[in-house]
């Protein structure tokens, strides 16, 4: 099993799913320029460059995984390591 790094924490591959303002499972156009980042409330963010991006046969799921967040600027965040994990296209 795959899993991405968060400030030194593992998680499975993320499944991420559109839907329309009718709450319809509609399919995902097209998956180019995803972006991936970590905001904090410390005003840090840190974009990741490293991550697998993956759409189902049905273009209806789109999955993420081996994100790899690197940065200095991840101990500006202490004590407490919390962050938001941004994903938009």
């Amino acid at each position: 099993m795959t899993t991405f790094h968060i400030v030194g924490s593992c998680f499975p591959p993320l499944s991420i799913a559109c839907y329309d303002i009718y709450d319809n499972r509609i399919p995902f156009a097209f998956v180019t320029g995803v972006i991936v980042k970590l905001n904090t409330s410390m005003s840090v963010n840190i974009h990741a460059d490293k991550f697998k991006i993956d759409l189902s046969v049905d273009k209806l799921t789109l999955n993420i995984e081996d994100i790899l967040i690197e940065s200095y600027e991840l101990d500006k965040i202490q004590p407490y390591y919390e962050a938001t994990l941004v994903i938009s296209p």
